[in-house]
């Protein structure tokens, strides 16, 4: 789904498949470090209150 200024993904994951897409994409991101500005010392290139929504 796309709005005027968003891009919006609903992706239903299993736990094994939540836990081996992130690591593929946090490896992915480490490659890609000196495309990104950071933020500041402490958050550096992202800020932890964006992820996966997990629901039990």
């Amino acid at each position: 789904m796309t709005t005027s200024d968003e891009v919006i993904a609903i992706v239903l994951r299993t736990e094994t498949e939540l836990s081996e897409s992130s690591t593929r994409g946090v490896n992915w991101l480490d490659t890609q470090r000196h495309l990104l500005l950071e933020y500041n010392e402490e958050d550096r290139h992202s800020i932890p209150l964006t992820g996966n929504l997990v629901e039990y």
